[in-house]
């Protein structure tokens, strides 16, 4: 354990061990003072200056002048109403929540909106407490300002939990402050939730009092920590999903916790944890089959950015090595043939020292596309590296292989031009073999001066089998001879 988590253990000691009559005053001296540490931090730094710290630390003020309000008023031989304080943490509870909404919308610009709706079925599901143990036992009196009182208490207490909800699922580069103004608010709702159930009158017994004093004290570390300035200079746009499915299933905890709850303690009621149990899990499990599906669609978009170029948005080479030993074994049980093509635009590397590399990315861009676009089915075209293409021809002859390079070739995006080299492979030939043939045949193609096309003379040689046969030649990045 650090010196500063065993100094603050040794403070809080000593702050149980004081005298009931010295704990209030010493609380709301701690309180003011963390308050004013947060407010000459907010004025030491210009970039803190937006509204929504403002009205988050308004609120902190609020509920911090309600306790010193309290503790302090028997002092001078005055009390405080409990009415009049619990109306006072309303009023600031409400504020800090939106000043909480503020900095998640500020600091998630463009976080999707199923962030807000976890957060609102956490929201929802923290009612259900709300109403066995606060709401509904006092609703049983008539209508009045107490039970008006404890109706706008519980909401307060919901609204919070939401807005801290939608906070955490911000996703930021440091979470620190993030989490610490988390921390700080379950503290302050579960302590505030304890004390109105258990009664007004346990507010002054240290179980209620060491936990208050703790939920400022971290407070005033997450607004001074340098994670709290950075999460507004870097907006993020993700959302943490694993938080997301972390809140979620704490909302369906929560329900069937008050019941269990309520049953040993013997409340009534229990009718509405039910029903807000099942519009919870509904709800969650609606959004936690999104959630999956997301994460699913993710995997297949990161999938394919593994497989494509990032130039051109042609397969990569990777795919190549993946596609060529599918094509090898479907030839062998078809028994139909394949031709391998080499396809390298002439002269490009003087190309990009005439007009630069921009216009020569702009070329191999065009190329792709007029190529890509002639595909017929079957057929599978990708960039093996520089300004160097590889085409798989299924089930072709000489003849047709021939055509279909030779068209392919004359679509290279003007002005430049392309050469070609290709070869035939045919069930239990090596493959690697035959794009070596292919690529010599390229060779022979850039020597008869390119711009032209030219087959491999002679088949590859047999070999056993066909398996794990792909071409580990590095790719050229300069341009033939």
């Amino acid at each position: 354990m650090s010196r500063r988590a065993l100094l603050l253990v040794a403070l809080l000691t000593l702050f149980v061990l004081l005298p009931p009559a010295l704990r209030g005053p010493v609380q709301a001296v701690v309180e003011l003072t963390c308050l004013a540490l947060c407010v000459l931090h907010l004025r030491a730094r210009p970039e803190l200056h937006r509204s929504c710290v403002v009205v988050l630390l308004a609120g902190v003020t609020i509920t911090v002048l309600g306790d010193a309000a309290f503790f302090l008023a028997p002092l001078v031989g005055r009390k405080v109403p409990y009415d009049v304080g619990d109306l006072v943490l309303v009023v600031g509870y409400a504020v800090i929540a939106a000043g909480t909404l503020g900095i998640a919308r500020l600091v998630s610009r463009t976080a999707r909106r199923s962030s807000w709706l976890d957060a609102g079925i956490f929201g929802l599901g923290t009612v259900a407490p709300v109403l066995v143990f606060l709401v509904l036992p006092d609703a049983q009196r008539l209508l009045g300002w107490s039970t008006l009182l404890t109706a706008a208490y519980a909401a307060s207490l919901v609204l919070l939990g939401t807005a801290l909800a939608r906070l955490l699922l911000t996703r930021t580069d440091d979470p620190t402050a993030v989490v610490l103004l988390g921390l700080a608010g379950s503290m302050t709702i579960a302590t505030d939730f304890v004390v109105a159930v258990l009664g007004t009158g346990s507010r002054l017994q240290p179980g209620a009092q060491v936990p208050w004093l703790l939920c400022y004290l971290v407070l005033t570390a997450a607004v001074r920590h340098p994670s709290f300035v950075a999460m507004f200079a870097r907006p993020s746009s993700r959302t943490n999903l694993r938080r997301s499915v972390r809140l979620l299933s704490a909302g369906l905890v929560v329900p069937p916790g008050s019941l269990v709850l309520a049953l040993v303690l013997g409340y009534r009621h229990v009718w509405a944890i039910a029903g807000v149990a099942l519009v919870v899990s509904l709800l969650a499990a609606q959004r936690l089959q999104a959630l999956v599906v997301h994460v699913e669609r993710q995997n297949v978009e990161l999938g394919d950015l593994a497989r494509s170029d990032e130039l051109t948005g042609l397969p990569n080479r990777r795919s190549w090595n993946h596609e060529l030993p599918r094509a090898c074994a479907e030839a062998d049980a078809t028994g139909s043939g394949i031709a391998f093509a080499m396809l390298d635009l002439d002269r490009f590397k003087d190309y990009n020292d005439s007009f630069g590399h921009q216009a020569g990315d702009d070329l191999l861009r065009a190329t792709a596309r007029r190529w890509q676009a002639a595909l017929r089915p079957g057929e599978f075209l990708a960039r093996y590296g520089g300004e160097e293409f590889v085409l798989l021809l299924r089930g072709v002859d000489v003849a047709t292989a021939a055509e279909r390079v030779e068209t392919l070739r004359r679509l290279v995006a003007e002005p430049a031009t392309a050469s070609a080299g290709f070869a035939m492979w045919r069930p239990g030939a090596d493959p690697a073999w035959a794009l070596a043939r292919a690529d010599r045949a390229l060779y022979r193609a850039k020597g008869a001066g390119r711009d032209r096309t030219v087959a491999a003379d002679r088949l590859a040689p047999v070999r056993a089998t066909c398996e794990d046969l792909v071409s580990d030649r590095p790719s050229r990045e300069a341009s033939y001879p």
